[in-house]
C-alpha cells in the first residue's frame, strides 16, 4: 500500500501548476523539521489553497513549456532507431544482451562468449526485454536508455518543485536539460550512465522530500527514506557502488554544515532497514556471479570501481580527458545554455542586494551533489560524460534565467539571440562555399582552413550530407536567433525558452539522420553485412578481427558468430584475464597464416590502410583480388572467394 500511495503522489506532484511568484525564483520553504503536507495543494498559499477547483487556472506559460518538453522529447523517441548501433558502448550492451538471449542466461552478460562482468546486468536485463519485444533492431537497442531519460526529466522536475514550489520552474529546468547538446549526445548512446542519472536524481527527490517531513511523522519520515534506498539499490545494479557512494557523501557534507538536517540524515544511515534493502537487492547477483566466477568480486569492487575513481584500473580502457579541457567541453555540452551564463551571474549579483527567501536545508543538498561529483573525477579516469548524472543542478540554475522575474537588462536576452543569428548567417555563407568534387570523389573545399585540413579527405557523399545538414540547421539558427532577440528585448523569457527548445529539437533530429551517412565509419553494421551475403548462409566459416576485441563491438549484434582477433590483447576482460575464458579466440600472425591456408573458409577484418601490410603476412601477390568489400576505413578479405 506505501507503493501505490508513493505513485499516487507523485502523480499528484507531476500534475499540480502554481502561479508564477513575482520577483523570486525560489518561494520559501519550511525550515527543516517543519511538516511537509500530504496533499500538495497545502503547499500553496492559504488563499491559493482554499481556492474552488474551477477557478484555478494553468499558466500559459506552463502549456508553453510543456509543449516544448513533449516536443524535444518526441525527437529524442523518433531517432532512437537511427543511426545503426555504434562500435564501442552500443555494441557492448545490446550485444551481450542478444547473446543472453541466445543462450537463455539472464544472470551473466557475454561478449563473444566471454563473460562481461565490468557491470551489472540491470541495463541487459532491460535490453533484453526490449529487444524480446520489438526484435533484434536499433529502436529496440537504444528504447530502454530513451525512456529512462524521459524518466530523468521528470526526476528533474520533480527535484526542483520541491525546492521551489513551482510546477513551471520544475518543467523549465526539465527541457533545458532536456535541450541540451550533451544530453542528446550521451543518451542516444545504450551506455549506463542515464539509468545512474535517473536513478540518482530520484533518490535526491526522496532524501529532499525526507528533509521536508515532519520529524514527528516518523512513517512518512520512514517512508521517504526507504524509497531513497530502493533508487540507491538500483542504481548500484546499474553501474556499482557510485550511486550509493554519492548520497552517503551528501549526508555527510550536509550533517556537516546544516547540523539541522542531522536527525534526518542520522536516521537516513543508521537504520537498518535501508541497508537491508540495499542487500537484498544486489547482493544476490554479486554473490552468485563470485561463486561461478571466483575472484570477480575483488576485482569488480576494486579494480573496476575505485580503480576508474583513481585513475589506476589495469589495464586502461580509456584515455583520460585532460581536466582543463574536460571543463571547457561543457560549454559545448551544455549549448544553447551557456549563452546565458552572463545573464545567470547578474541574477546572482542582484541576489547580493535583493536577496531571496532562503530555503530551510534543502538547496544546499543539490549543490553538495554537484561538489562531490565534481571533485571526484578530477581524480578518476575522466571521461566527458562522468558529469552527466549532476546535470539537473546545472539545469535549476539555468531555469532561473528564464523562471525569474526580476528586470534584467535586455541585453542579457537580446545578445545571445543575436550570437545565434550571427552563427546561422555564417553558416549559410559556409553551406554554399564548397568545392567542386575532385576527380577522385573527395570534396575539396575552397576555403583551406575547413574541417578537412583537421580531419583529413572526407568522402564526397559525406561532404553533401554535412552540407544540408549545415543548411537546415543555419536556416533554423537564423530564425530562432532573430525570435529569441525580440523576445529578449520585451523580457519575454519563457518565449525565448521555448523557441531555444525547438530549435534544439530540429537541431538534434537533422543531425540524428546525417549521421546515417557517416555511421559506416562509426558502426560494423556493414561489416557483417560483407560477410553474411559472402557466406551464403552457410556457418562454417571463421571471422577474424585486427582490431582490439573493445574495437568492433556492434559485430556481436549484427553478427551471431564467433569473432576471433589477431594480435589483440586479452586482458581488458576480468574472465580472460583471470580465468582464461575465451583466450583461444586471441591468435597471432602465425596461427592466421596456418588458419588461412587452411581448408576453413576465413573473413579477415582490418583496417583499409594496414591492407598492403595484410599482403605481406598472408603472402599475397594480389591483395585485391581477396578483397570482398570495403566499409569507410575498413576492409573484408577472404581467403577463398566462393564456398
Amino acid at each position: 500500500m506505501a507503493f501505490f500511495r508513493f505513485v499516487r503522489q507523485l502523480g499528484t506532484l507531476l500534475t499540480t501548476r502554481l502561479r508564477p511568484l513575482p520577483y523570486r525564483f525560489s518561494a520559501p520553504l519550511a525550515e527543516s523539521g517543519q511538516a511537509c503536507a500530504a496533499d500538495p495543494t497545502t503547499l500553496l498559499s492559504p488563499t491559493r489553497a482554499t481556492q474552488p477547483a474551477a477557478r484555478r487556472r494553468v499558466p500559459r506559460e506552463f502549456w508553453i513549456v510543456l509543449c516544448a518538453l513533449l516536443f524535444v522529447c518526441a525527437i529524442y523517441l523518433l531517432t532512437s532507431g537511427i543511426p545503426k548501433l555504434f562500435d564501442q558502448v552500443d555494441g557492448q550492451y545490446a550485444g551481450a544482451a542478444r547473446e543472453m538471449i541466445a543462450r537463455g542466461d539472464w544472470l551473466v552478460p557475454t561478449q563473444d562468449g566471454i563473460p562481461r562482468l565490468q557491470k551489472p546486468p540491470l541495463l541487459y536485463w532491460l535490453e533484453i526485454l526490449s529487444l524480446r519485444t520489438f526484435g533484434a533492431n536499433e529502436f529496440a537497442a537504444r528504447l530502454p536508455v530513451t525512456l529512462v531519460t524521459f524518466g530523468w526529466f521528470s526526476a528533474t522536475a520533480l527535484i526542483v518543485f520541491r525546492i521551489t514550489r513551482r510546477s513551471l520552474a520544475g518543467w523549465a529546468s526539465a527541457l533545458i536539460l532536456a535541450a541540451s547538446m550533451g544530453t542528446f549526445f550521451f543518451t542516444h548512446l545504450v551506455m549506463t550512465e542515464p539509468l545512474v542519472a535517473f536513478f540518482l536524481a530520484m533518490t535526491m527527490w526522496c532524501l529532499i522530500s525526507a528533509l521536508q517531513c515532519d520529524p514527528g511523522d516518523q512513517r512518512k519520515l520512514d517512508r521517504w527514506l526507504l524509497f531513497a534506498w530502493l533508487f540507491i539499490a538500483l542504481g548500484s545494479l546499474s553501474k556499482g557502488l557510485h550511486s550509493l557512494a554519492f548520497p552517503v557523501l551528501v549526508a555527510g557534507l550536509s550533517a556537516w554544515f546544516k547540523p539541522l538536517t542531522r536527525p534526518v540524515w542520522r536516521r537516513f544511515l543508521l537504520r537498518p532497514h535501508g541497508w537491508l534493502l540495499f542487500l537484498l537487492i544486489t547482493a544476490p547477483w554479486y554473490i552468485t556471479t563470485e561463486i561461478r566466477y571466483p575472484g570477480f568480486l575483488v576485482d569488480h569492487l576494486w579494480n573496476e570501481q575505485v580503480g576508474h575513481v583513481l585513475n589506476r584500473r589495469w589495464p586502461p580502457d580509456s584515455e583520460r580527458v585532460p581536466l582543463l579541457l574536460f571543463w571547457a567541453e561543457h560549454l559545448v555540452l551544455l549549448f544553447p545554455w551557456t549563452l546565458f551564463l552572463p545573464a545567470w551571474i547578474s541574477l546572482r549579483r542582484m541576489s547580493r542586494s535583493e536577496p531571496l527567501p532562503q530555503s530551510g536545508g534543502e538547496t544546499h543538498v543539490l549543490w553538495f551533489w554537484f561538489l562531490v561529483n565534481a571533485v571526484g573525477i578530477t581524480f578518476s579516469s575522466l571521461q566527458d560524460y562522468y558529469l552527466l548524472v549532476s546535470w539537473p543542478v546545472l539545469a535549476f540554475c539555468f531555469a532561473e534565467v528564464f523562471v525569474d522575474t526580476r528586470p534584467v537588462a535586455r541585453g542579457y536576452y537580446a545578445i545571445p539571440g543575436l550570437f545565434l543569428a550571427i552563427l546561422g548567417v555564417a553558416g549559410l555563407i559556409c553551406s554554399f562555399w564548397m568545392h567542386p568534387l575532385a576527380a577522385d570523389g573527395i570534396a575539396t573545399p575552397a576555403i583551406g582552413w575547413t574541417i578537412s585540413t583537421a580531419f583529413g579527405p572526407i568522402p564526397a557523399d559525406l561532404w553533401r550530407g554535412l552540407e544540408q545538414f549545415l543548411r537546415i540547421n543555419s536556416a533554423v539558427a537564423l530564425v530562432a536567433g532573430l525570435l529569441i532577440a525580440n523576445f529578449g528585448r520585451r523580457r519575454q523569457r519563457i518565449a525565448i525558452l521555448a523557441v531555444l527548445a525547438v530549435f534544439m529539437g530540429v537541431v538534434f533530429g537533422a543531425g540524428a539522420v546525417t549521421m546515417r551517412i557517416a555511421q559506416d565509419e562509426f558502426s560494423s553494421a556493414r561489416v557483417a553485412s560483407i560477410i553474411e551475403n559472402a557466406g551464403s548462409g552457410n556457418t562454417s566459416y571463421r571471422v577474424i578481427c585486427a582490431f582490439e576485441s573493445n574495437d568492433l563491438t556492434s559485430l556481436f549484434f549484427y553478427l551471431p558468430h564467433r569473432i576471433f582477433w589477431v594480435d589483440a590483447h586479452p586482458e581488458t576482460e576480468f574472465a580472460t584475464r583471470a580465468l582464461d575464458i575465451g583466450k583461444d579466440l586471441y591468435i597471432d600472425e602465425a596461427r592466421l597464416l596456418a588458419l588461412w591456408r587452411g581448408p576453413e573458409r576465413i573473413f579477415l577484418v582490418a583496417r583499409s590502410a594496414s591492407l598492403d601490410g595484410w599482403k605481406q603476412v598472408l603472402l599475397l601477390k594480389d591483395a585485391n583480388s581477396y578483397l570482398i568489400g570495403r566499409c569507410a576505413s575498413r576492409v573484408v578479405l577472404t581467403n577463398r572467394l566462393r564456398p
